[in-house]
C-alpha cells in the first residue's frame, strides 16, 4: 500500500476493465456457465422468424416494384390508348372535312354548269329573236322614233317655240309631230316633211 502515501493518489480509482481483471483460483477452476436448454431451442425460433420476416419484407418489396411496374405500363397503354382515339378523332374530322369540300366542289361545279346551259339557252332564244320579224320591226320603229327625235331636236333648236308655231298655236293637233305612221301620212301635208328641218319653224308651219 505505498500508493497511498503519494499525494493526490487519493482520487477514486477507476474499476479495471473485466478482461484485464485479476481472477482468483477459485474463479479459474469454475467452468463457464452454459446456455440453457430453452435457449438453445429458442434461438432457431427466432433466426427462422427473422429470416421469415426478411422474406416477407423482400416478396412485399418484389410486389411493391411490380406493381408500380405494371401501373406505369397501364399509364402508358392508357395514353397510347388516348392518343390513338385522338388520332382517330382528327382523321375522322379531316375526312369530313375534305368530304364536305368535295361535295361542295361538286355542288359548285353542277351550278355552274347549269348557269352556263341557261346562258347558252338564252343567248340561243336572243340570237332567235334578233332574226325574228318581230324584232326586225322593232327596230325599224326604234329606227323612225330616233328619227323623229333627231327632227324635233334641230326643229326646236332652229325655234324655241318649237313644237308650237305663233301660226297654229289655238290649232288642236296640227303642233304635235305624230309617232305613229297612218297619223304621220294624215298629217303629213300640213307638216311639210319635204322642208329641211333647219330652216325656221315659222316657215315650216305657214300655209
Amino acid at each position: 500500500m505505498l500508493d497511498q502515501n503519494i499525494p493526490g493518489l487519493d482520487l477514486p480509482r477507476t474499476p479495471v476493465p473485466p478482461r484485464y481483471r485479476t481472477i482468483s483460483a477459485e474463479e479459474a477452476t469454475q467452468t463457464p456457465p452454459q446456455p440453457s436448454i430453452a435457449a438453445t431451442q429458442t434461438l432457431p425460433l427466432v433466426v427462422e422468424s427473422a429470416m421469415a420476416a426478411r422474406a416477407r419484407a423482400d416478396a412485399g418489396e418484389r410486389a411493391r416494384e411490380q406493381a408500380i411496374s405494371e401501373w406505369d405500363q397501364r399509364a402508358a397503354e392508357a395514353r397510347e390508348h388516348e392518343l390513338s382515339l385522338r388520332e382517330r378523332a382528327l382523321a375522322e374530322r379531316v375526312l369530313a372535312r375534305e368530304e364536305s369540300l368535295l361535295r361542295r366542289a361538286e355542288q359548285a361545279e353542277l351550278e355552274l354548269k347549269a348557269e352556263r346551259e341557261r346562258a347558252a339557252r338564252r343567248e340561243a332564244e336572243l340570237e332567235a329573236a334578233l332574226h325574228s320579224p318581230e324584232t326586225a320591226a322593232a327596230e325599224q320603229r326604234r329606227k323612225e322614233e330616233d328619227a323623229l327625235r333627231e327632227w324635233n331636236r334641230r326643229a326646236a333648236r332652229c325655234n324655241p317655240h318649237f313644237p308650237f308655231s305663233p301660226g297654229l298655236a289655238g290649232k288642236v293637233g296640227a303642233v304635235h309631230w305624230p309617232a305613229r305612221p297612218e297619223l304621220r301620212k294624215r298629217y303629213a301635208p300640213m307638216a311639210r316633211l319635204d322642208t329641211p328641218p333647219w330652216q325656221p319653224a315659222s316657215r315650216v308651219w305657214q300655209h
